[in-house]
């Protein structure tokens, strides 16, 4: 590989990891907004048994207030998507810095083995943003369904 075509290469790595972070961020959005659309969702099933409680909550989320929240942690090779309700924290998902391969948590330190999804495949890229994967997780087991996107290689 010649100096010039390793520049070109190492650019290219360098802005796909630029938009990996970007989706990364967007992604928390997308999970906080399927936890707020859920809870909503929730909430109005249960008016009926009090309604002055769940409306006041209705509202609150409705007004964009919301007791779960998604971040990024940065480490070597992942970042962590980690999912903090109350004083309570744990991981979402891990997603690879350079490929961005989006993996089921093994552990709090640890992906799973097998990739679930890509932020650098289209399609993958736009369930993920789309708010439609859920907010507890249950898109990353193999067995959810979604392995279309992934070809099956869950």
């Amino acid at each position: 590989m010649t100096l010039s075509e390793f520049a070109k290469v190492k650019k290219q790595r360098d802005m796909d990891q630029a938009e990996i972070l970007k989706y990364v961020a967007q992604y928390c959005k997308a999970l906080e907004k399927n936890y707020r659309d859920y809870s909503i969702r929730s909430y109005n099933r249960s008016l009926d048994d009090n309604p002055e409680y769940y409306q006041a909550r209705i509202d609150e989320l409705m007004s964009g207030k919301t007791d779960m929240k998604f971040t990024t942690i940065s480490g070597k090779k992942y970042y962590k998507v980690i999912h903090t309700q109350d004083d309570s924290s744990s991981v979402h998902s891990f997603v690879d810095k350079v490929t961005g391969e989006v993996y089921k948590p093994a552990s709090w330190k640890a992906p799973a083995k097998h990739v679930r999804y890509n932020f650098l495949i289209e399609d993958q890229r736009a369930f993920l943003l789309s708010g439609l994967c859920d907010w507890a997780g249950g898109y990353l087991y193999a067995d959810s369904g979604m392995t279309s996107l992934t070809g099956g290689n869950n």
